[in-house]
């Protein structure tokens, strides 16, 4: 992680020179604001683990904009991210005699309701953008590669009982808190297609399985 900031860091003293020797680039205003709609999953999953199909995600984000050249252009920004992920299986730890937790997923006996993990990420995406010259309708078509360092600030789940009642738990110790997940997006106009992939497993290192986040979705840019 610590890779990735500085990454970051080299990035925004790049993204000044440029701007400044770029005096006759106007930046527009074009892709500030992100809102991604998401489906959500992990790959290396147990075998006895069963993610729901309806498990989804949304993603915020505001981009600052800078220009290199006519189609080309970097951009960073701060985003928000949550996942929810629905299951058969109560995700659980265990303290082992060294101190350290051990996560894994227990199968819900009985019937039941809902369960689902949920896990908000605050975020900084970095990209490098590619636009096509805009069409007789002002439209261009678009790539966008990038990733996104982030903090996990919250983990909870909530499951809920045939007769509905609700139970939630917020002591997840072997969740990985920092991530760093890649990002891809094409698109025309204001709609793009985008996909993810996490670099960072869910679990600590050796503290769980080794599963990653995927995602695939749709990405809004209303401005």
């Amino acid at each position: 992680m610590r890779f990735a900031f500085l990454f970051a860091f080299l990035f925004i003293g790049f993204v000044t020179i440029q701007a400044q020797e770029n005096t006759d680039l106007k930046p527009e205003k074009q892709d500030q604001f992100i809102i991604d709609i998401l489906w959500e999953t992990f790959d290396h999953r147990p075998g006895d683990l069963k993610m729901k199909w309806y498990n989804y995600g949304i993603n915020l984000a505001y981009m600052y904009d800078a220009p290199v050249t006519k189609n080309v252009s970097f951009a960073i920004g701060l985003g928000y991210s949550n996942q929810n992920y629905y299951s058969n299986s109560f995700l659980k730890h265990d303290t082992i005699d060294d101190g350290s937790n051990n996560a894994y997923w227990e199968e819900i006996e009985g019937e039941y309701r809902k369960y689902k993990v949920s896990v908000s990420t605050v975020e900084m995406p970095i990209e490098l953008r590619f636009r096509s010259d805009p069409n007789l309708k002002g439209h261009s078509t678009k790539i966008a590669l990038g990733i996104k360092p982030g903090y996990v600030f919250d983990v909870h789940d909530k499951f809920i009982t045939r007769e509905k009642d609700k139970y939630k738990t917020y002591i997840f110790p072997t969740i990985e808190e920092f991530r760093l997940m890649s990002v891809v997006r094409i698109g025309y106009g204001k709609v793009s297609v985008t996909g993810g992939y996490s670099f960072t497993p869910f679990f600590q290192e050796g503290n769980g399985p080794e599963m990653h986040q995927i995602n695939l979705g749709i990405s809004l840019m209303p401005f």
